[in-house]
């Protein structure tokens, strides 16, 4: 067998794969039991079946035993970050594991608790701005700790599970606070490469500025704190994203660099085993410093795993040893698995393995290095691109269309830019003298990237389902065998694809949207969207931060299903357009609608929309016509304050509605009153955001 780990990492995989999505189903004794079973019946099938079958009996037992290991090691995993944390407030000492990543009013942290029935757990904790915190702090913290929940709007990013593939196991908003003085605890290796690279950050500040600090900071040693939406989304509409996560292509050139200087020059075999050894403890303790990201794991292992070969005078980079890194970093995290980062790494180098080898190099190119050179950059990244552009599609709805061109340029300004930034660090009386040609260097990358994202059709928008994708692969994979076994099976498994692949992509076509009411859960702020279909709806907020919310949501629910930007509703706003009409009404009394009644507070009012009622109750209870009549849906937010069962009397809805915003002690309080009058309850804060077919 050329690639035996290979047939180790699927089933183990498959196993992970199987526990995450079934844990419902699979608990840890059951999966154990499975397990013993399997070893029991791969040893007796060695004596008691025939030798004709005993093969048969080793892959299947084998199997099912790597299958076992793979689910109890993902139990284990999820287990050990599910916790019931208490209703109420409470007191943690915590201390901070990475820099914090500010945002407009708040930063974000990850933390681990230090001591108490928790100790251990990782959080991710939101302070407010003005609050002076670092990696490696200890902070008393007085917070309600929840475990972390999606918000359920519609098309969503999955945070729950991506939370969870990071080991966090609860969120919370820090409002009293107080730093611990004294005694200092011994920091971990991640804490000490996030105190390094804060260091490394600051000193880069004295020389660069704005965007290109941002990108050079990223790019070099993976602070992406600084990094604008604009910025990443311009790296993303061109296919460049992976240079601002460090990954094998960054490791690569420091190698490269690192050979060319000294390994290339010394012959003696002990000594170059020496300086291998010291590479590959500077590979990872720059991994270490750059945040040790899933794609930066691989590097480090893959490279490390090269050298070792090398040492021994073995295959250097190989499928094996891309299957040996698989399973090291799913053995110590085997929630890595469904990490975008992971998938898309591996992926890149696996087509680069299986796929540049057969391509051609024309015998003219092979004869001058500086083409073969060229040749190979564009072979590279072209596998690269294969092996990525479907999950690209599938996870980012992008595909750059000018992205061979790009990455093949983008090649040389990474070079520069790492060969700079060591220079940087390593030539401190030299330092004025680098940063003018790499503030340069960053300032032409920027420009590079913005001419190709403006370039007419640089991005395409794909949907593709997960079917699709899975599909495309099988494709990918079937076309590499049967250029080696040209057998009848491959053209008709071909055939059988692709029919489902065109099949899916018709019944997931974009169709039109039947009318609907969506409640929003959103942070900081309440929304309702009246949709009658992608070009005609209404949107009432309230909360000066659902603006910002939404914006999330117009990038993925809005843009998928090409809903057009919704008219904001007014005082006094009527419209009637078929047999779908809108009528807005405010509970209290307003001036007419004029331009500047967008920039207040929207006050409690009434919506009549397909023959549905609803209120949005964010002020006092007023009696009005419009609220007089049957209420749908009773909307109730933040702003309201008056007493539960009175409202429930006065506007009798037959849902209730209760907004994320409102208080665990009002959330209650409703709770309680809408039970005694048999009114239907649905929570956003346990349920997510409420979605009304009509």
């Amino acid at each position: 067998m050329r690639h035996p780990l290979v047939l180790f990492f699927i089933p183990f995989a498959v196993g992970i794969v199987t526990a995450y999505y079934a844990s419902g189903i699979f608990t840890t004794a059951v999966v154990a039991a499975i397990m013993i079973v399997s070893m029991v019946g791969l040893i007796l099938s060695q004596y008691i079946i025939s030798k004709k079958y005993s093969d048969y009996c080793l892959y299947i037992f084998c199997g099912m035993t790597l299958m076992s290991v793979g689910a109890l090691l993902c139990l284990q995993r999820i287990n050990a970050t599910q916790v019931d944390w208490p209703q109420d407030k409470g007191d943690y000492l915590i201390g901070i594991t990475s820099p914090p990543r500010h945002s407009e009013r708040s930063q974000r942290v990850d933390a681990k608790i230090l001591s108490g029935k928790y100790e251990g757990k990782l959080l991710r904790l939101y302070f407010p701005d003005s609050v002076n915190i670092s990696t490696g702090d200890e902070v008393f913290v007085h917070t309600k700790i929840d475990a972390p929940q999606n918000s359920g709007n519609p098309h969503e990013f999955d945070n729950k599970g991506y939370l969870l593939q990071q080991g966090i196991s609860g969120t919370g908003y820090v409002w009293q606070y107080k730093k611990r003085d004294g005694t200092e605890r011994k920091s971990s290796l991640r804490q000490w490469g996030g105190k390094v690279r804060e260091k490394l950050t600051s000193r880069y500040s004295e020389y660069f500025e704005g965007q290109s600090l941002a990108i050079l900071a990223a790019m070099t040693i993976g602070d992406k704190n600084e990094l604008t939406k604009e910025v990443q989304d311009i790296f993303s509409q061109v296919g460049a994203s992976h240079l601002l996560a460090l990954s094998g292509l960054h490791l690569g050139i420091l190698f490269s660099i690192f050979n060319i200087t000294f390994l290339r020059r010394t012959r003696n075999r002990y000594f170059r085993i020496v300086l291998s050894i010291l590479g590959i403890a500077l590979l990872w303790t720059f991994a270490f410093i750059a945040g040790l990201p899933i794609s930066l794991q691989r590097a480090a292992l893959m490279f490390s795993l090269a050298q070792i070969m090398i040492i021994f005078r073995r295959d250097a980079f190989s499928i094996n040893n891309l299957a040996l890194s698989a399973i090291i970093i799913l053995i110590i995290n085997p929630l890595s698995l469904f990490d975008v980062g992971f998938q898309l790494s591996y992926a890149s180098v696996l087509a680069i393995l299986w796929i540049f080898p057969i391509i051609p190099c024309p015998k003219v190119v092979a004869r001058y290095k500086v083409l073969r050179f060229f040749h190979d950059s564009l072979c590279v990244t072209f596998c690269a691109t294969i092996g990525t552009a479907p999950l690209v599609a599938y996870y980012f709805h992008n595909f750059p269309v000018y992205g061979l061109i790009v990455n093949l340029v983008l090649v040389f300004f990474a070079y520069g830019i790492l060969v700079g930034a060591i220079l940087f660090f390593i030539l401190p009386f030299a330092t004025e003298f680098i940063a003018i040609p790499l503030n340069g260097l960053l300032k032409m990358l920027e420009a590079t990237l913005t001419f190709f994202a403006e370039l007419p059709g640089s991005h395409l928008k794909p949907y593709p389902t997960a079917v699709s994708v899975l599909l495309i692969y099988c494709l990918i994979f079937l076309y590499l065998f049967f250029r080696k076994k040209r057998k009848t099976l491959y053209p008709v498994a071909t055939i059988i694809c692709t029919f489902i692949i065109i099949s899916e992509s018709y019944a997931h076509r974009p169709h039109r949207l039947k009318p609907q009411i969506v409640f929003y859960n959103l942070y900081g702020g309440n929304a309702i969207h009246f949709i009658n279909n992608e070009e005609d709806t209404y949107l009432w907020q309230q909360g000066r931060d659902a603006t910002r919310s939404l914006s999330y949501i117009e990038k993925t629910f809005w843009e998928e299903e090409n809903i057009k930007t919704p008219v904001q509703l007014r005082e006094g706003y009527d419209s009637v357009k078929g047999n779908a009409s809108i009528l807005f009404s405010s509970l209290t009394d307003l001036p007419k609608a004029t331009d500047s009644l967008l920039k207040e507070e929207p006050k409690s009012a009434v919506i009549s929309f397909h023959n549905k009622r609803v209120i949005a109750l964010t002020g006092k209870i007023a009696r009005s016509r419009d609220s007089t009549a049957q209420v749908d849906y009773l909307y109730v937010t933040k702003g309201f304050s008056g007493d539960p069962a009175s409202a429930l009397e006065h506007y009798s809805p037959k849902t209730l509605v209760i907004s994320s915003s409102l208080g665990d002690k009002y959330r209650l309080m409703w709770k309680v009153s809408a039970r005694e009058k048999n009114v239907t309850i649905k929570d956003m804060k346990e349920s997510g955001a409420l979605v009304v077919h009509l």
